[in-house]
């Protein structure tokens, strides 16, 4: 599995862990072109080859992106507002290293297309 990581997590932590982990992209890194709508990089995910990674749970209520996101499959791991909002981003960043070798099991064990919580207490939520 590839990991996906949009826009909104910026730049600093997709950069970080492609270092420490190959199967890792940002967006800016080619996979989408800059300003390209999400509906349409959305849409290119393939479930069998691609995971998420997202702080905008926006993505599971908006109904387009919610649609696209439900017809492609793909599973999602969403940085929940308790370590997104306003931490600093050496303390994610530090809270997203210690959590991803469970994040990556977890969904390498797992069906596709599910979306995943994740918690500044490294907890990993399973919602539906």
């Amino acid at each position: 599995m590839i990991y996906i990581f949009d826009e909104s997590l910026g730049k600093r932590l997709p950069k970080i862990l492609s270092i420490l982990d190959q199967k890792t992209q940002a967006l800016c890194d080619g996979f989408a072109e800059p300003g390209e709508a999400d509906t349409d990089w959305m849409a290119r995910l393939d479930p069998a080859a691609h995971v998420l990674v997202t702080s905008d749970g926006k993505i599971r209520t908006r109904a387009y992106e919610r649609d696209v996101w439900k017809e492609r499959g793909v599973t999602v791991i969403c940085l929940d507002a308790t370590l997104h909002g306003k931490m600093q981003i050496l303390e994610r960043t530090w809270r997203v290293l210690k959590a991803w070798l469970k994040v990556r099991e977890t969904v390498e064990k797992s069906p596709g297309g599910y979306w995943y919580g994740l918690r500044a207490s490294g907890e990993l939520e399973r919602r539906e």
